[in-house]
């Protein structure tokens, strides 16, 4: 789902901040006592590292797991199916191979905990 900065801050003030999102390529993982975005890459706080007065129209895509349940599958007690992660290998210009997640280039040592996380997915799945 993508949203702007200004909407994201008024989830923040709602006390409805998503927990992971992603701001010009870059992961942020919410963290709740500095109410902002902390991204492991770059090692800077997505408010202290922008000047929000520009930014606030920007776009982030925000990144949720979550287990939705339509009413019948309350009724029968029946969990819905969580989504897989897609991740894709793709050639670029130069002919290297690169790991893609949901269209976000990663590394090889993301790649391999996105595959992890699909076999927790698949396992939770065939419950």
């Amino acid at each position: 789902m993508k949203t702007t900065i200004y909407e994201l801050l008024g989830m923040i003030k709602d006390n409805k901040a998503p927990k992971t999102l992603v701001f010009k390529k870059d992961f942020y993982e919410y963290v709740s006592g500095t109410r902002d975005y902390y991204c492991e890459t770059t090692e800077e706080y997505l408010f202290d590292s922008y000047d929000i007065l520009t930014i606030l129209n920007d776009e982030v895509e925000i990144l949720e797991t979550t287990i939705t349940y339509n009413q019948d599958s309350i009724e029968n007690n029946k969990q819905d199916k969580i989504e897989k992660l897609e991740i894709v290998q793709e050639k670029n210009c130069n002919n290297n191979w690169k790991w893609k997640l949901n269209g976000y280039n990663i590394s090889t040592p993301q790649k391999i905990m996105g595959d992890k996380i699909n076999e927790i997915i698949e396992a939770i799945n065939e419950r």
